[in-house]
């Protein structure tokens, strides 16, 4: 019991830390992008109609990264599901 606590005060914090992370990583590219702006609009304008095609190309890989992601976690279940009964009994 004292590794389950641990694993979900673990977990809680992790996705604090992730919302933080997540907020500053786009406040930093948005800083990063309004520098490009100032140095090379060009750039920065072509940067924003090619950002949505990329994130379009990339979108099929996430998705079957997400599918890998749950078969894996179905066969680790099914794996240790044995050592989970027997730690119940």
């Amino acid at each position: 019991s004292q590794i389950a606590t641990f694993r979900k005060s673990f977990y809680v914090s992790r996705v604090e830390q992730s919302d933080v992370f997540v907020r500053i990583e786009g406040m930093l590219k948005f800083l990063l992008w309004c520098l490009l702006l100032f140095l090379c609009w060009p750039l920065a304008l072509l940067a924003l109609v090619v950002y949505p095609i990329v994130w379009l190309f990339l979108l099929p890989f996430r998705i079957l990264g997400i599918a890998v992601e749950g078969a894996l976690a179905l066969v680790w279940a099914i794996v240790t599901l044995p050592a989970r009964l027997l730690r119940a009994i």
